[in-house]
């Protein structure tokens, strides 16, 4: 106990911790907006007078997005700076100190770390000033027979070593650097084990009292929005309500806060400027004198003093320039600054600035919608109260809108049944942002959920919410192909073929109520589509609106087709055979067309039986040179005069009479392939 006493001494005589006292002020929250983007803008409000000094008190995995967003909106008066302790690890902090963290457990060790400092010793009778050549361990016996460790100093002092026991004596440190230095690690080591957070200390200069805003962004959850659709029985009006879900994570509880909610998309950015970074620079030889001796420089004053003036002219226009008009809308698009000036509207609301500054004008009682170019902001009426680590749930927009009921049948469900659904027409000023939609009907209740993706002002959605099973829905599809233009240049042929799809959807209606049934032909690219029920179409479907009273059927049709272009070189027609003959089948509805295919058709024909005689011919010479080849070695088996031996020889007579005249027709197979090509190749040059 006696030895930490002492160290306690130590600590208090280098003035560890002692601070500079002045005033500080800790600025609450008064207002947030959400976005959907996954940020959250904050606004601290707070009464200074003249200079001041705020502190934040930030969560580390923060403190990047602070940095880059700070900002302080002061009538008469600015931010001087903004100071923070360093994420550098405590070995950075240790790195030119004569003690580590480890030598700060125990006064021994420290004391043993700074071997050489001056201290002055006090207790036991007397004070002796000198300094510090080491600490050694000493083991005594106490009282009840037990092993004792006590730390012996050792202390040089006008020529002599003087060893005091340091559970007895205090020891001060006289040198104001190492003090400097302690206290640094000291302090080091606090904010290492606080870990999570930093404070950032905010230096503010001006004059008189006032009130200040402290804004920033930090990440924060994405607030969600569900909607609830009531469906009348009658009439084509609903009322559809917007609620938000928040959650508050963090380390504030929110009093008294102004909320709003943006939608949209804004591009959000993160970069490491907690962190020190080092440049990667190439290392290079060190040179020795190369006994050159340079010229004179006779004109490095006119050259410098131009280049000076050129650079002086291009920092001034760099600085007086304003920001770019892709850069400002950019701006726009993260923080939604744009919202004082775009065109707005309103729905059941007066367009305000969420966050209003001077010479903006106050919120209504009413929930603020404010269209900007690429956002939506709903601003709530009243201020909101939500302690940190809890949700919360509140309505943020409430209007009527048209709301046509119909029937959406979609094949690649794989279903016969259609689905049943609301076009949701959005005649307000105010987009909708995306969320999942809740539907009630009249006298019934619960009738569906269905997903919103988004719904723009003026716009009109397909709200799908539950399977109608009153309606069944049968395909039948048929397809063809037809040629509808050849032609033929530089040896090749282009053949353009239509490739068309007929389908016919036969809808059996509700047998007690009629029905408007849209069916979603899903669209292919290259393709392009008919009907006489066609509606509308969307990026990825073509709508056919059918009316189908009850009880009954109805039908509709639709055409899909697009454009096959194949081109094929002379060879490669040959190698197909009766490519021109099926092409000459199919539905060709060009007389004339008609008329050259197939005379291409006949003309390939004959080319093929002329290249066919050829290679039986071909066929014809291998087969009698094999039996030569048999009949050679049969004749050395037998005697040269027996009857057998004649018969051998009279057959290879004959054989060797028919190569000679399938030789000749060879000749004339191959002349024949020749001019049987050629009138191909004319044929198809009248294409």
């Amino acid at each position: 106990m006696a030895s930490r006493i002492a160290f306690a001494a130590l600590v208090a005589s280098t003035s560890i911790f002692a601070l500079t006292a002045h005033a500080q002020t800790t600025a609450p929250i008064t207002e947030i907006r959400l976005s959907s983007g996954g940020l959250a803008e904050v606004r601290r409000q707070v009464e200074v007078k003249d200079n001041a000094a705020l502190t934040l008190t930030v969560p580390l995995d923060q403190v990047d997005d602070v940095l880059k967003s700070l900002t302080i909106r002061d009538p008469k008066g600015s931010m001087s700076s903004a100071s923070l302790a360093g994420k550098q690890p405590l070995a950075e902090v240790f790195k030119n100190l004569p003690f580590s963290a480890n030598d700060l457990s125990a006064q021994s060790s420290l004391l043993a770390a700074l071997q050489g400092a001056a201290v002055t010793v006090s207790g036991d009778g007397r004070q002796t000033k000198g300094r510090i050549v080491g600490v050694e361990e000493a083991k005594v016996q106490g009282k009840n027979d037990d092993t004792i460790t006590r730390y012996r100093l050792t202390v040089f002092s006008t020529g002599k070593l003087v060893t005091f026991d340091l559970d007895k004596v205090d020891v001060t440190l006289e040198d104001e650097a190492l003090r400097a230095k302690l206290e640094t690690a000291l302090n080091a080591v606090q904010t290492a084990k606080a870990g999570d957070t930093r404070d950032i200390s905010v230096a503010i200069t001006g004059s008189g009292a006032r009130s200040i805003a402290i804004d920033y962004v930090v990440p924060a959850p994405i607030w969600k929005a569900t909607y609830r659709l009531a469906l009348p029985k009658d009439g084509d009006k609903a009322d559809i309500q917007g609620w938000a879900v928040i959650e508050n994570n963090s380390s504030d509880d929110w009093k008294n806060v102004k909320l709003s909610l943006s939608s949209g998309s804004p591009l959000t950015l993160h970069q490491r400027l907690h962190e020190a970074y080092y440049a990667q620079r190439p290392q290079v030889p060190v040179y020795g004198p190369s006994g050159i001796v340079p010229l004179a420089d006779k004109g490095g004053e006119i050259a410098a003093n131009a280049a000076n003036k050129e650079g002086s002219d291009q920092f001034d226009l760099q600085r007086k320039s304003p920001a770019s008009p892709a850069t400002q809308k950019l701006a726009n698009a993260v923080f939604g600054m744009e919202a004082a000036t775009a065109p707005s509207g309103r729905l059941r609301a007066d367009v305000a600035s969420p966050i209003p500054h001077q010479g903006y004008g106050q919120a209504e009682s009413a929930t603020l919608a404010t269209e900007a170019d690429v956002t939506t902001l709903f601003t709530l009426p009243n201020p909101i109260a939500l302690a940190r680590g809890q949700s919360l749930t509140m309505p943020f927009i409430s209007a009527a809108m048209i709301a046509t009921r119909v029937s959406v049948f979609q094949p690649q469900l794989g279903i016969n049944n259609p689905v049943a659904a609301v076009m949701v027409k959005n005649d307000s000023a105010t987009s909708l942002p995306p969320g999942i939609l809740t539907l009630t009907e009249d006298g019934s209740g619960y009738a569906g959920d269905a997903q919103l993706a988004g719904l723009p002002a003026g716009e009109t959605r397909m709200v799908m919410f539950a399977t109608d099973r009153k309606v069944v829905v049968t395909t039948d599809g048929q397809s063809d192909q037809k040629i509808t233009q050849l032609s033929y240049d530089n040896g090749a042929l282009k053949a353009d073929m239509v490739v068309r799809t007929n389908v016919t959807y036969k809808i059996k209606g509700a047998a007690d109520a009629d029905r408007t049934v849209i069916v979603e032909y899903p669209r292919r690219v290259g393709f392009t589509y008919t009907s006489e029920q066609k509606e509308s179409e969307t990026p990825t479907a073509i709508r056919l609106k059918v009316s189908v009273p009850k009880g009954s059927v109805a039908e509709t049709k639709l055409t899909e087709q697009r454009v096959v272009s194949s081109t094929y070189a002379l060879t490669d027609i040959e190698s197909r055979g009766q490519a021109l003959a099926v092409w000459s089948q199919q539905a060709v509805s060009d007389p004339k067309l008609l008329a050259k295919l197939k005379d291409a058709s006949d003309a390939l024909t004959k080319l093929n039986e002329a290249k066919q005689a050829l290679t039986n011919y071909d066929a014809e010479v291998e087969r009698i040179k094999s039996d030569q080849e048999r009949v050679r070695e049969n004749l050395q088996a037998v005697p040269a005069t027996s009857d057998l031996a004649k018969t051998y020889l009279a057959n290879m007579t004959a054989q060797e009479k028919r190569l000679t005249e399938i030789g000749a027709w060879r000749g004339k197979g191959e002349e024949a392939i020749a001019s049987a090509r050629k009138v191909l190749s004319e044929k198809l040059k009248a294409f």
